[in-house]
């Protein structure tokens, strides 16, 4: 279940990550009409099934390039200031984990598995949001632009709404690693 969870929640990073990725190439690229891309869908139809799979590969390559671009963004910001806060050399994070996965209740684990996504995913829409809010500007001159806007505003808007859940969770996630480590401590 856990690594169902997973693929799906690459799946879906990466799903977004292809989605400013074709807003970014459409600004770029030539104007392409509805009735254009009308004519490719028909053209491709009878194709579909073939390119299931290496449309899927690709989300997932993405998926994790996203993953790993937001982790490098925010850990040398954030890791310092609340993580390496609760745990010094001699309580390391890494030790308190394995502690707290290993000898926590099942429940607490399910938690602090679920925690992981979250951070994950909440990290990943703020560069996938922020990056979809930068594609959508590209196109500012189009005859939608009141639209465009408010797509633009839109995205802003869940990129920072995704950043505090992001650090709330984070927060939240490593104190329940300290506290955990804690109480396993004294018993």
């Amino acid at each position: 279940m856990a690594t169902t969870a997973l693929y799906v929640e690459i799946l879906v990073i990466g799903a977004l990550a292809e989605l400013w990725i074709v807003v970014t190439m459409a600004a770029i690229g030539d104007s392409v009409s509805l009735a254009t891309l009308k004519q490719v869908a028909a053209a491709i139809g009878p194709f579909t099934t073939l390119l299931v799979l290496p449309l899927l590969a690709l989300t997932y390559a993405l998926g994790w390039i996203v993953n790993f671009v937001s982790e490098r963004l925010f850990k040398p910001i954030f890791q310092k200031e609340i993580r390496d806060r609760l745990f010094t050399a001699d309580r390391s994070y890494a030790a308190a984990k394995v502690l707290v996965l290993h000898k926590g209740s099942a429940e607490l684990v399910h938690d602090v598995l679920f925690d992981r996504h979250i951070i994950r995913i909440a990290r990943a829409n703020v560069v996938n949001f922020a990056c979809l809010a930068v594609a959508l500007l590209l196109h500012l001159n189009s005859h939608d632009r009141k639209l465009i806007i408010l797509l633009v505003v839109v995205s802003i808007f869940i990129a920072v709404i995704s950043f505090f859940q992001w650090l709330a969770r984070y927060r939240s996630y490593y104190k329940r690693i300290s506290d955990t480590v804690t109480v396993l401590a004294s018993e």
